[in-house]
């Protein structure tokens, strides 16, 4: 009994000593593993910046909207989506193939968003994963409402 509690006393030292010094390593926010819907903020930066056509679509309120958006960006709240609305933002139904990313604050109310696009026949469009959260914390460029 002993010896076993030693062998675990020191199966558990190794650990803790492996786990030691990786927490400097990067501060900065690093993705987890994405969703076949999403795609990962540093994708999506490089997305947008290779491909002019890219559309990216604001799913949160107007009052979020104001606050910070990502340049370019076109707003269709969440609980105001509809066929009827995203034709009224130029997204309409010429647009249905269209490269459109999705964002929100978190990423719960563009997995919304996807889903009600993608049942609309919308089949190239991605949700940014962690949303403006994650996309602030990696430090990606957003439009501020004194700009």
């Amino acid at each position: 009994m002993i010896l076993v509690l030693v062998v675990l006393a020191g199966l558990l030292f190794v650990l803790l000593q492996r786990g030691q010094g990786n927490e400097s390593v990067d501060e900065q926010h690093v993705d987890e593993v994405v969703a076949s819907y999403e795609i990962s903020a540093e994708n999506a930066l490089k997305r947008i910046q290779s491909n002019d056509t890219v559309v990216l679509l604001d799913v949160r309120t107007q009052a979020e909207f104001d606050v910070a958006h990502l340049e370019n960006a076109i707003l269709v709240p969440v609980q105001e989506l509809s066929q009827e609305s995203l034709t009224a933002a130029s997204l309409g139904e010429d647009k249905k193939d269209q490269e459109i990313i999705i964002y929100c604050r978190s990423g719960a109310r563009s997995k919304m968003a996807y889903d009600i696009m993608e049942g609309l026949g919308y089949t190239n469009i991605k949700s940014l994963a962690g949303g403006m959260i994650h996309w602030e914390e990696d430090e990606h460029p957003v439009i501020l409402q004194n700009e």
